[in-house]
């Protein structure tokens, strides 16, 4: 039997609309669609689901539980991303004093 929203959700004792909000917000990823333009998910998407709902019965909030699902690779990917900015910031500094010695390394030359 294939698993549509309902089905999906009747297995994890969710609402449809519950469902459809964890989809919306990224929890759950995007199902494959019929060609009536039904959604269909798959045994891992059910997995994932179930892994859901119990971290959330534990309490921890939606952001928190995409993070854990996700896995300690996306937490490496934006905590680089994150640092980025300051990464990028000390590079300038660097080649502006790289810039600055070849300026004045050329004034000196050119007394000479």
């Amino acid at each position: 039997m294939p698993l549509t929203v309902t089905n999906l959700a009747r297995a994890c004792k969710l609402s449809r609309s519950t469902l459809l909000y964890y989809e919306s917000i990224g929890l759950l990823p995007r199902p494959r669609r019929t060609a009536g333009n039904y959604r269909v998910y798959t045994p891992k998407d059910l997995d994932r689901l179930r892994q859901i709902c119990v971290y959330r019965d534990a309490g921890v909030p939606l952001a928190d539980i995409r993070s854990l699902l996700d896995g300690p690779r996306a937490i490496v990917r934006r905590q680089a991303y994150n640092r980025m900015p300051a990464q990028m910031a000390v590079l300038h500094q660097l080649l502006a004093a790289v810039r600055q010695a070849i300026h004045l390394h050329g004034r000196v030359h050119d007394r000479e």
